[in-house]
């Protein structure tokens, strides 16, 4: 898919991140909130171990940008363009 109303999405089923998270040892994190992502992000690099963050976001969050005809950027850098 490209162009605009686009998504690149999956669309998972209802799966508790910070429980997998867990189980092999991992810290895990769910935010539900934008203004909770500073602090998770905050305690996820501030731990010793990896932390798994939890992001949830609605569905029309992952909106992709319209094509972009890159082949003149391609040839100033030198690429060659098929």
């Amino acid at each position: 898919m490209s162009g605009a109303g686009a998504y690149h999405a999956s669309d998972l089923a209802e799966t508790n991140y910070t429980g997998v998270a867990t189980a092999p040892g991992c810290r895990g994190i769910r935010v539900e909130r934008p203004d909770a992502l500073a602090a998770a992000l905050a305690t996820g690099l501030g731990s010793e171990g990896p932390t798994v963050i939890d992001l949830v976001v609605t569905r029309d969050s992952a909106r992709m940008l319209p094509a972009v005809d890159n082949r003149a950027v391609q040839v100033r850098k030198g690429d060659r363009v098929a």
